[in-house]
């Protein structure tokens, strides 16, 4: 995870930063598992991530439980765009987009 966050930044930075966001809340999910609730597992995290990346915002405790809650509904980060923009036309949402003729 380290190298992860040590890497550069890639052009798609929010696509980046979801899957960022998604490695350490599965890794959070892992070592909650293997150590157990009482093991202060994002409290430890929190603190060595604050630690060594001590410019990067975001993780905070609180942050990183939404991270950890992120990955467990989502454990495939599977995230794509909503239907309604995955239209071919670029009309008003609540105007129906015309059939193309063959």
């Amino acid at each position: 995870m380290k190298s992860e966050l040590s890497s550069p930044v890639p052009d798609d930075y929010g696509h980046w930063l979801v899957r960022l966001y998604h490695r350490i809340g599965t890794e959070i999910l892992e070592r909650q598992q293997h150590q157990g609730w009482g093991a202060k597992v994002i409290e430890r995290l929190s603190s060595d991530l604050r630690d060594a990346f001590p410019d990067m915002k975001s993780l905070s405790s609180s942050n990183l439980k939404y991270m950890r809650f992120f990955a467990q509904l989502c454990p495939q980060c599977q995230i794509g765009q909503q239907p309604a923009d995955q239209l071919p036309c670029r009309m008003p949402r609540s105007v129906p987009c015309p059939r193309r003729s063959g």
